[in-house]
């Protein structure tokens, strides 16, 4: 079932979604283009394809002011907030030759939402950073940069996206001023007025000549921010841009000489409401009488009030209250206002007094607070005042009064009748159960604090156990300072003692609190936690142990999103594959003749894949022991076989199976060879033998025969089955059916492994290909938009050009060839940022096999224009990589070794040294002549090779997804170049390794998001 629905937003030409709302303002790009994802409880579906560009209509504020202006900076950054002003930094526009390089920079601003921008400096900018200064605090804001030259005013860059002002950092701990107990500190603040975002404030003054500082915070805030950075002379200030709908408290501090005061007595609670106007013609409501008590049970209590006095209709009721015995302040009780003239407040606490107060709404504003109540005692009794003791000879005179609604209004059964109203639900996709005891739809239970939560875990009672973790699961969904505040509160090592609970409810929410807490790259501290409390082996043991289907798949969430960190990756390779792959993945294949199409639609099997997905990534020593589990790969494919059958092949499942069989596919050598080094492979090749067709032996093929007739049911099993045909035939029917861009880089990388290496199952992988006419499906691919999708099918192509056959029909008519060419950027032209320097030296690659093995090939490139776009890319340094520049200069060298070909050279008007320009000595092609493996973006970010055909990106897991800014998964790391011990040496092959695109707005990344769930 559909629950909803995310519309996303990219520029043209950019592959870099992020959610919008259905009402897109303040677009900043040109030409945009739209897409919508459906989603339900059990995750995202795949997105829709993109709509039509969308171009906008361009201000004429966000015009050049001439032709020969600067081209757009880069966008601006946000690098520091403080309380009033950030910190920006942006690159300097892209060369262009029709204009000179910007002389300054002017940096504009406007609040996020208004049209209108702002010029922020005075004198042009020289330098690529700027403070904006003198911004609102709390307030949010958007910035963009221009570059100015003598012709005028350039294009401005796209807009930074909004940022908000964050109040300035807490100056309690650290005093800018000497404190002294001889200043009298000023008295209480009291409240004057409040709004939605503003409060008003006076207090009794200290000493003559004193200043005073105003400090606020939000309750439950251990911090305190200050409201005024310079002292002020009068005893009151007015505190704006606050949090609507907060509760905040407030304190002042007297500065006499320099020299400041202890803070004073602090505030009231002061909760943010519209205010009564005392002016209007029809007020908020009158004051209400005291609340009194109706029934008392334990730890929950029911009061009763009158109905409020109003000339406008009430609009509802807020009940706070107060336990003297922890604090003197008022708290609210209830998240919605209350309608009824009751309420039932629970989770109080055991001998314990409390007293209640209440306050109405109209369209006016809030009434005053209520007298309070009288006190009540709290103890473990059970209806000490209902309707079945009121009749009881044993009733005392107290307890009349407190019964004195019954008496007044004699409407007890229908107050009884009437519910209170529940808060909205809980967001879709948080499966976590309610807050604290909410079954009881009659009561309205008291909110704990996050402190207090931490400390019920470790409670000996189970329902508290029970209760806590699972409302930490709920606070913990989405909110990145409640999880870093539960790790500085040692909520971790606690949670992770849960898992040792004899209740699978229990287990289920410490799971899913550890899930919440690891999703996400800023929350790597929290992983590193959880590692080092031990938490991955005991969610591995509870994964074995259990017989809880709902708590299986909580702990295989949770080391989903742990696996995200390369760190925990080796611990959870002990820990946990051999029990994922036999309870969860191989049994698929003792489902015998039932429909498996169940086991493989649910969560558990989901987030196995995805555990093992990043697990494989992780070294060589990962993808051995992957691939030594007994049945696991045969499993993989089972499901495949199957997902294609039922025509479901872009869910995330499949995406995360193929991404494991492309791992596993890495180096695949390895199986045979134990000893395999890929250069000295390559190397020992090259000098043995000339590119061959596929091998025919005939005298093996009929010893074969024989055998097979022997032992008719000798069926592949283990690591060999990864290169069988019938599995090339699954990756070229992806590559056919599915519109996952994930799954078609997976299914082409897999192709580019199992083709890469020099043993025979490699040839014969190359020819299956061609036999199952694969080849036309991977070079109309090469079209897509998707730049890392079009590298790894590229660099397949590359691959399978070692086969001679494969090579002639790969370029039998000139459109493939065009495909390829159309990929090298024109001479003379700026850079096209949506084609990397990996796929320019994919494509560079499968030029090379072409115009080595054919002059009629080669003639054929020259006259699709490609010596000038290869001579052009040969010089093109450092706009493109020295890499890319090199392999262009060998390309061009083989062109010239076919002397026939020489007169046509001429005829163009080129000589010899037009074939030897850019960085290749002369003989220089060795490294084009390696074939290409990939990890594609599953490789940890130790494993970073050439920066040419290899790119940072690590690979995450669960929670919101990340693909282009939408709840699908995102990167989890950047790499660096490191050489390792499973890093092939510089002169050996070159292993390709994409980044995987940012998250929404987040990306991504970031808020790259690095997980799924």
């Amino acid at each position: 079932m559909i629950v909803g629905r995310h519309v996303e937003l990219a520029e043209h030409h950019h592959q870099s979604y992020a959610v919008v709302d259905e009402e897109v303002t303040n677009l900043t790009s040109h030409e945009v283009q739209f897409r919508v994802s459906a989603y339900g409880r059990t995750g995202f579906g795949p997105a829709s394809n993109p709509s039509l560009p969308v171009k906008i209509p361009i201000s004429e504020t966000d015009l050049a002011t001439s032709a020969g202006a600067p081209l757009a900076p880069g966008r601006p950054t946000v690098i520091a907030v403080d309380g009033q002003g950030v910190l920006l930094e942006w690159t300097p526009p892209v060369a262009d030759v029709h204009s000179s390089p910007p002389q300054g920079y002017q940096v504009e601003y406007r609040v996020y939402g208004s049209r209108d921008w702002i010029v922020a400096n005075e004198q042009l900018v020289q330098e690529n950073v700027f403070t904006v200064e003198s911004l609102r605090p709390n307030g949010v804001y958007e910035f963009r940069v221009r570059g100015k030259n003598q012709d005028g005013l350039g294009h401005p860059s796209m807009s930074s996206g909004g940022v908000a002002i964050r109040p300035a950092a807490p100056q309690r701990h650290v005093p800018a001023r000497k404190v002294s107990e001889s200043v009298q500190p000023p008295g209480q603040p009291q409240m004057v007025e409040v709004g939605d975002d503003v409060v008003k404030l006076e207090w009794a003054p200290s000493v003559q000549n004193a200043r005073y500082i105003v400090e606020y915070r939000e309750v439950g805030d251990p911090e305190w921010h200050t409201a005024n950075y310079d002292p002020i002379v009068q005893n009151g200030i007015q505190v704006e841009g606050l949090h609507r709908n907060s509760t905040y408290e407030f304190c002042v501090i007297s500065i006499v000489d320099n020299i400041a005061s202890q803070p004073s007595e602090t505030s009231d609670i002061i909760h943010l409401r519209p205010t009564c106007n005392t002016s209007a013609l029809r007020p908020a409501p009158n004051i209400l009488e005291a609340p009194e008590f109706l029934e008392v049970d334990g730890d929950k209590i029911t009061i009763c009030w009158l109905p409020a006095q109003s000339q406008l209709p009430v609009m509802g009721y807020d009940v706070e209250f107060r336990d003297l015995q922890q604090d003197d302040r008022w708290y609210k009780v209830n998240d919605q206002p209350v309608f009824a003239c009751k309420m039932t407040v629970g989770d109080l606490i055991m001998d314990h007094d409390y007293q209640f107060r209440v306050l109405a709404h109209n369209a006016s504003g809030c009434s005053q607070p209520s007298p309070p109540s009288d006190f009540v005692h709290i103890e473990p009794s059970t209806n000490r005042f209902s309707s079945d003791t009121m009749e009881s000879p044993h009733l005392g005179h107290h307890d009349v009064v407190k019964y004195v609604e019954a008496e007044r209004f004699g409407a007890v059964p229908l107050l009884q009748e009437e519910m209170v109203r529940e808060s909205p639900p809980l967001p879709e996709r948080d499966d976590s159960p309610p807050p604290l005891r909410r079954a009881n739809n009659n009561v309205q239970w008291r909110d704990p604090s996050l402190k207090e939560v931490i400390e019920y875990l470790s409670s000996a009672d189970k329902d508290k156990q029970l209760n806590a973790s699972g409302y930490l699961q709920h606070l913990t969904y989405t909110d990145n300072q409640i999880k870093e505040e539960t790790r500085e509160y040692g909520g971790i090592p606690k949670l992770i003692a849960l898992l040792r609970s004899d209740t699978p409810r229990i287990q289920k929410n410490a799971c899913a609190c550890l899930k919440n807490l690891s999703f996400g790259k800023e929350n790597d501290a929290n992983k590193l936690a959880v590692m080092e409390a031990d938490g991955v082996r005991l969610i591995a043991e509870v994964l074995r142990t259990t017989h809880d289907a709902s708590v299986k798949e909580e702990a295989a969430a949770a080391l989903w999103n742990l696996s995200s960190a390369d760190m925990l990756k080796p611990v959870i390779l002990e820990s946990a594959t051999e029990i994922l792959s036999q309870q969860v993945i191989a049994p698929v294949l003792a489902v015998g003749t039932s429909d498996p199409t169940r086991h493989f639609g649910s969560t558990l099997f989901k987030n196995s894949t995805g555990v093992l997905r990043n697990v494989s990534a992780a070294s060589q020593q990962a993808r051995r022991r992957l691939r030594d589990i007994p049945n696991l790969i045969e499993a993989l494919v089972h499901f495949l076989t199957h997902a294609i059958q039922k025509s479901q092949v872009d869910s995330p499942t499949v995406e995360n199976a193929v991404c494991l069989l492309r791992n596993l596919s890495y180096r695949i050598q390895e199986v045979v060879d134990p000893n395999y080094d890929p250069a000295a492979a390559h190397s020992s090749s090259s000098k043995n033998m000339k590119h061959v067709a596929s091998p025919k032996p005939e005298k093996k093929k009929k010893d074969k025969e024989k055998k097979k007739d022997k032992n008719p049911k000798n069926i592949v099993t283990g690591p060999s089955v990864l290169w069988q045909p019938h599995v090339v035939k699954l990756y070229l029917k992806l590559l056919q059916d599915s519109s996952n861009i994930e799954t078609l880089e997976a299914s082409a990388g897999a192709i580019q492994n199992l083709a890469a290496c020099q043993f025979p199952p490699s040839a014969e992988v190359r020819a299956a290909v061609r036999v199952e006419k694969g080849l036309p499906v991977l070079v109309e691919l090469i079209r897509l938009p998707e730049d890392f999708v079009v590298c790894a099918v590229a660099t397949a192509l590359r691959n399978l050009a070692i086969d001679p056959r494969n090579r002639e029909l790969i370029v039998s008519g000139k459109y493939a060839l065009r495909d390829f060419l159309d990929k090298l950027p024109e001479p003379g032209s700026p850079r096209r940022s949506a084609i990397s320097d990996q796929t320019i030296g994919a494509v560079l690659g499968i030029l090379f096999e072409i115009v080595r093995s054919s002059a009629a090939y080669t003639k054929d490139v020259h006259e699709l224009k490609g010596t000038d776009k290869l001579r052009a890319l040969s010089r093109s340094y450092p706009t493109y990589s020295h890499r890319v520049c090199k392999y262009a200069s060998q390309v061009l060298y083989v062109m010239w070794q076919h002397k026939e070909l020489h007169d046509g050279f001429k005829r163009s008007g080129l000589k010899e040294a037009d074939f030897y320009s850019g960085t290749a000595r002369r003989g220089d092609s060795s490294t084009l002549a390696r074939p290409i493996s990939s990890q594609g973006r599953e490789r940890p970010s130790m494993h970073q090779l050439d920066e040419t055909l290899s790119s940072g990106g690590g690979y995450g897991t669960m929670e919101s997804n990340n693909r282009a800014g939408t709840l699908r998964p995102a990167s989890a790391t950047s790499q660096t170049i490191q050489r390792r011990y499973d890093q092939v040496p510089r002169d050996g092959p070159v292993y390709s390794s994409v980044q995987k695109p940012s998250p929404r707005g987040g990306g991504g990344g970031g808020n790259i998001d690095d997980s799924w769930v």
